[in-house]
């Protein structure tokens, strides 16, 4: 075989090698609040585990086209949500649609994220607490959306709050962050 054939070949082992391994995307939830809880991750391994205190799911392979979401404790409850490798990109958000019950953050690494339009942070948190959620909203340890698909106070406060987050089901513009494929994600309950 000629050299330059050799070459190509060469290139085209390493490239797919590379793919399965080095674009593989991870997301690994960790839990800095004070009590445990069940990890909703859906479609994965993790799905169902109880994350304690201090704990990690240690990094969770998600496949190309994966869409889905990671919280703590069953929903209403924080989410960050998740598309991989769709339109040859990542998104993510924090959603707060359904209702919450944890601060939450999420961050990237291995590339640059956008939000409409415009070079965003590569990490977003929502620093909320049930302290904040209005009592007409409060059902025990969380805070629950009556009407996900109109703005309502409810909206309009968790926004205030966090207004890198979801706050109703029509808030894209403002609350989804495209990134570049490749990296992998944090979902940090009760950031610092």
């Amino acid at each position: 075989m000629p050299f330059a054939q050799s070459l190509i070949v060469l290139f085209l082992a390493a490239s797919a090698l590379s793919y399965g391994g080095v674009l593989a995307t991870t997301i690994t939830a960790v839990n800095n609040c004070g009590t445990s809880g069940p990890l909703e991750f859906t479609g994965t391994s993790a799905n169902g585990m109880n994350l304690a205190p201090a704990q990690s799911s240690g990094p969770i392979g998600v496949p190309d086209g994966w869409s889905g979401r990671v919280s703590l404790d069953p929903s209403p409850s924080t989410l960050a949500e998740f598309s991989i490798v769709q339109n040859n990109k990542n998104t993510m958000d924090i959603s707060l649609v359904d209702g919450f019950n944890v601060a939450l953050g999420i961050s990237y690494t291995g590339g640059n994220c956008i939000r409409n339009g415009e070079a965003a942070a590569s990490n977003v948190a929502c620093h909320i607490s049930i302290d904040q959620c209005p009592a007409s909203y409060r059902q025990g340890d969380r805070c629950v959306n009556p009407n996900k698909d109109a703005q309502t106070d409810y909206s309009a406060t968790v926004k205030g709050i966090c207004p890198d987050a979801y706050s109703w089901s029509k808030d894209d513009a403002t609350s989804t962050f495209t990134c570049d494929v490749g990296g992998d994600f944090t979902v940090t309950f009760c950031p610092p």
